[in-house]
């Protein structure tokens, strides 16, 4: 036979309330987790296909996470669909508000574009290329040193021609010759 303990307060020696129920949820008053547990998970998707020809750095998508310690980390799983023209080259990366977190670059290069991230040029017109839809994925670990709401975006810079976002450079449709996808931003706040 199971037992049930019902409470609507829970209270340490010294009396300090730790948790606190309405009856239709609960809430912690103050917790601490070990190192490496998860405390929050976030995660934005866009699925819309299109393409872009912006010579200057693209904010594509992002998605904010409020971390409750500044010694937190937050590990991001970024999967994104990106390809580029092949007579030119694009990339893409991670920023934490402005700054670029991923990857780490050297920009004194004297390219067209002041940030750059990983090559996305894969696109060709040869072998087939054209009908894939690449997928690019990282996993990196952000130490952001701050409490209260940080925003990551998904950011692709070229030095011309176009990117195809989440689309196939052969187009979007249902046949044989085109294909889409979605691009994740996945955050999660780990305890530090």
């Amino acid at each position: 036979m199971a037992s049930i303990l019902k409470v609507d307060k829970i209270v340490d020696s010294g009396s300090n309330v730790l948790a606190t129920s309405s009856g239709s949820g609960h809430t912690l008053a103050t917790a601490t987790f070990p190192a490496g547990c998860v405390i929050q998970v976030v995660q934005a998707t866009n699925s819309t296909s299109d393409t872009n020809t912006s010579a200057s750095i693209v904010d594509w998508f992002s998605q904010s996470i409020t971390l409750s310690n500044s010694s937190n980390k937050i590990l991001i799983n970024a999967t994104v669909s990106l390809q580029h023209d092949h007579n030119y080259t694009g990339y893409w990366g991670i920023k934490r508000g402005s700054t670029v977190i991923w990857p780490d670059v050297d920009n004194t290069g004297g390219q067209a574009v002041t940030v750059r991230g990983i090559s996305i040029r894969i696109s060709g017109d040869t072998n087939g290329d054209q009908y894939e839809t690449p997928l690019h994925h990282v996993t990196f670990l952000d130490s952001p040193a701050t409490t209260g709401s940080v925003t990551y975006y998904i950011f692709h810079a070229q030095r011309g021609g176009t990117i195809y976002r989440n689309q196939s450079k052969a187009g979007t449709g249902d046949g044989d010759n085109a294909s889409r996808s979605t691009s994740i931003l996945l955050l999660q706040e780990i305890a530090g």
